[in-house]
């Protein structure tokens, strides 16, 4: 994707418009179809309200700039080595908000990530 959008210089703010207008569009319908607005709005506002900011905003459109972003100003290949970041900076909020430690061969993983990303950044 991240090629495509470099190849046909589609800006990054118009590609997280689009694509989050788009999954608005087709996934809510079927989501309340579902579950029933019922159920949905049986949880709670707050807890609504919290999945909208982080899955609505953080984890979705927020995301999809920044990886845009990146892919513009980086390049497509140094831009798509920051998605192997993400399990390491999983572990590392798994830490700070749960107390979990992690195994040995999830840190030898993260280790493997990281001597691979520092390789790719090198260039």
């Amino acid at each position: 994707m991240l090629t495509l959008l470099r190849l046909r210089g589609i800006d990054s703010r118009r590609a997280t418009v689009v694509i989050s207008v788009l999954s608005l569009l087709i996934y809510a319908p079927f989501h309340a179809l579902a579950f029933g607005f019922q159920n949905i709005m049986a949880v709670g506002w707050r807890e609504n309200l919290l999945q909208i900011v982080v899955q609505g905003i953080l984890s979705g459109p927020l995301a999809t700039y920044l990886s845009v972003y990146a892919a513009s100003v980086l390049g497509t290949g140094r831009g798509a080595t920051f998605s192997a970041l993400v399990p390491a900076f999983t572990m590392l909020v798994g830490v700070l908000a749960l107390g979990e430690i992690p195994t040995l061969i999830q840190l030898m993983g993260l280790a493997v990530v990281a001597v691979g990303f520092r390789l790719v950044m090198r260039r």
